[in-house]
């Protein structure tokens, strides 16, 4: 699940913000290790377009509509639906 930006969230961001795209080679490993095992993965509340594609399939999106804001960077869409 990706930060949620809520709460406290908002003024500690810079001790707690990680830019997804420095952690794609970790997530995917992830996600390909609980398939392994078995497990339903699921990712949320990250944007099409921060996520390589072969994690695309197990991105959902949010039922909560302040959820659903996109970066300019992900206006196409393709990355939207």
């Amino acid at each position: 699940m990706g930060l949620e930006m809520m709460g406290f969230t908002k003024t500690i961001l810079d001790a707690l913000w990680i830019d997804p795209a420095d952690y794609q080679s970790q997530l995917s490993a992830a996600v390909s290790e609980l398939r392994q095992a078995g497990i339903n993965v699921m990712i949320y509340n990250h944007q099409l377009c921060v996520l390589s594609k072969e994690l695309w399939p197990f991105a959902r999106k949010s039922i909560s509509d302040w959820k659903n804001i996109y970066m300019r960077e992900c206006d196409s869409a393709a990355f939207r639906e």
